[in-house]
């Protein structure tokens, strides 16, 4: 599908954990004849009935096709030089493809995704459930460097059944200099940032901010006019939307860019650590005090634009980690413990219902004792909750585990040790009631997803 012309013309590695106690050989290679990925992916509570056992797989593109995509038609945004500016793709699905095969042998049951081109990297944030299509969101991307030092920046909105709802890329003149595209998807929308950043670069440098559906996402183009008056150029990170706001993190300044309609808000972010969640008008997000505790805030976007203390670190040193949040729930890790070194090294799994207020949180610890190098990055779903092991500790390198709502019993599936030709690179993207999904390196050192049944998972006391 057509999307039309605009009016004006990252995986890495993320938090470790520990322990808790109870209370292709080439682009041709997507041909996804096993396809045996489901499209599993369901609605956290709002669609219980729906069947989860759909092909999720692109049904054996060819070799011509995956090796030679026809050109996505490129689409240059304005106000950008000639040796560093931003395009969109009017055809996403002719950027990158996906399909789904069995693991091998060796790997607890579970698919892992094929991409083409494989320079394509599953990126390190959650997934967005897409009521509409059935389907979970995520991100993609590459970075690609050439030999006369220009570098290419292509981002990408995937589907877990194949699709390509939006992409952007930025050509960028050197390393020192970055034409930012950031793209993210909501239940039914799709947001984009793009911005300059450099030491050469002097303000006003052109940036665009867009909102709008999935079919129609360059619309409504807003007007991100307060970067002009920063004394530095800047550009977004940790971008994030729902269907009604989106919100992003603007660096080198320190605050969030919150919009909803015309000219985005700027919010003052004294502390600031990380973009947690965002539910509906309702922005979660951490900050640390100047004695070393953390808090976790929210911010409440449109007739209120407020800015709320939701959880106050009780102790020094005391920090949230792995907060998240959806319709009904919420969760997060309280680090408990820390070494003389000051290394974490114990820590509760807490769970909440759904509050936007501090006085209407009523928590209670699911799991208690975690210990570990670092801390959890919970995933919610819509009855459990997930997270994995990213830690040194060889027993639990490769871990990943489920643990229920109602009761906090616990189940779990391991990567192999021996020889560790996969390993996770990135915390889950999504849980719901059939699969896990989690971004992988695989035995090649393409990068992948692992999609396990939750019917593989083995329970664990």
């Amino acid at each position: 599908m057509r999307r039309r012309l605009p009016r004006a013309s990252l995986a890495c590695m993320l938090l470790a954990a520990g322990a808790c106690s109870g209370a292709e050989g080439d682009d041709a290679a997507i041909d996804a004849g096993h396809d045996a990925g489901r499209d599993s992916g369901r609605d956290a509570g709002r669609d219980a009935g729906r069947d989860a056992s759909a092909d999720t797989g692109p049904d054996a593109p060819d070799a011509g096709t995956d090796a030679h995509l026809p050109d996505p038609e490129w689409v240059r945004l304005a106000g950008y030089s000639d040796d560093c500016y931003v395009e969109y793709a009017r055809y996403p699905e002719r950027v990158v493809r996906i399909g789904w095969r069995v693991c091998p042998a060796e790997l607890p049951p579970c698919s892992y995704a094929v991409l083409a081109p494989r320079s394509f990297a599953v990126m390190a944030d959650r997934a967005v459930w897409d009521p509409v299509g059935s389907r979970w969101l995520f991100a993609v991307g590459v970075n690609s460097g050439t030999s006369g030092g220009e570098y290419t920046t292509t981002r990408a909105i995937m589907g877990s059944d194949g699709s390509v709802v939006a992409a952007m890329r930025g050509h960028e003149p050197d390393i020192h200099t970055q034409c930012h595209a950031s793209l993210a998807a909501g239940p039914t929308s799709i947001a984009m940032r793009a911005d300059v950043f450099g030491s050469s670069i002097t303000p006003p440098a052109p940036n665009h901010l867009f909102r709008g559906s999935f079919t129609d996402w360059f619309d409504h183009e807003l007007d991100p006019g307060e970067l002009a008056t920063l004394p530095s150029t800047a550009w977004a990170q940790e971008f994030m939307t729902s269907d009604s706001v989106s919100v992003s993190k603007i660096a080198p300044a320190e605050y969030l860019l919150v919009a909803r309609a015309g000219a985005p808000t700027r919010r003052l972010t004294s502390g600031y650590s990380s973009i947690e969640a965002i539910v509906g008008d309702h922005l979660f997000w951490l900050s640390y005090a100047e004695d070393g505790s953390s808090n976790a805030r929210i911010y409440h976007s449109g007739s209120s634009d407020t800015d709320d203390l939701m959880l106050d670190g009780l102790a020094v040193g005391e920090d949230y980690r792995g907060f998240d949040a959806n319709e009904h729930d919420m969760a997060w890790y309280v680090v408990t413990d820390r070494t003389a070194t000051g290394t974490i090294d114990g820590g509760d799994v807490v769970t909440a219902p759904f509050a936007t207020s501090a006085v209407d949180v009523h928590p209670r610890v699911l799991r208690v004792g975690c210990t570990g190098a670092e801390g959890l990055s919970i995933r919610l779903g819509a009855e459990a909750l997930a997270y994995d092991y990213l830690t040194e500790a060889p027993e639990y390198r490769g871990t990943l585990d489920v643990v229920t709502l109602a009761d906090g019993s616990r189940s779990r599936v391991t990567l192999p040790t021996d020889p560790r030709d996969w390993s996770f690179s990135a915390h889950p993207l999504w849980i719901d009631t059939d699969e896990v999904a989690v971004p992988a390196i695989g035995p090649d050192g393409s990068n992948t997803m692992l999609r396990f049944p939750r019917a593989s998972f083995v329970p664990m006391p």
